[in-house]
């Protein structure tokens, strides 16, 4: 035989929740309410003061970020354009009708998108009779004379 089950009321009922969280507030007294309300109402001076500080620290890190970025997009658009005046450069003693003699120096001065850099060439012999190497080195004119780029290139006697 099956035994009668006893009816549970289940745990959730609409309007039971509210009817608990009411039963367990303690009862306050009136001026304990406002005071507790005033304390909530706002931020203490030291709250603020952290909060300041730690944007200030996330502040300061992305514009050192800004910064750096900044400097490093100058660097590479300097050694960009040197690579083409070291390319051109190599491309105009490839062309000429009487190749440089080995052994000998040239400094170009070139510009590239309104920048001044010097270009130096150096002619060498190789174990060919028919070719010479040729390097060219750039450096922007009036820096600190840091090499910005260097190319080798070959070209045939004439």
């Amino acid at each position: 035989m099956h035994r009668a089950r006893a009816f549970v009321k289940p745990a959730h009922v609409p309007g039971s929740t509210l009817r608990l969280l009411r039963a367990l507030r303690p009862t306050l007294h009136p001026d304990k309410v406002n005071l507790d309300s005033r304390r909530r109402r706002g931020f203490s001076l030291i709250e603020v003061l952290v909060a300041t500080a730690i944007l200030a620290t996330g502040l300061i890190a992305a514009s050192r970020a800004a910064l750096v970025a900044t400097n490093d997009q100058g660097a590479l658009r300097d050694r960009t354009l040197a690579r083409w005046v070291a390319h051109n450069t190599l491309a105009e003693i490839r062309l000429q009708p009487q190749q440089a003699q080995v052994g000998t120096a040239n400094t170009r001065q070139a510009q590239q998108a309104g920048i001044e850099f010097t270009a130096q060439t150096k002619v060498t012999a190789t174990p060919s009779p028919l070719f010479s190497r040729v390097e060219v080195t750039v450096v922007r004119t009036g820096g600190d004379g840091h090499v910005l780029a260097q190319a080798v290139g070959f070209s045939s006697r004439s």
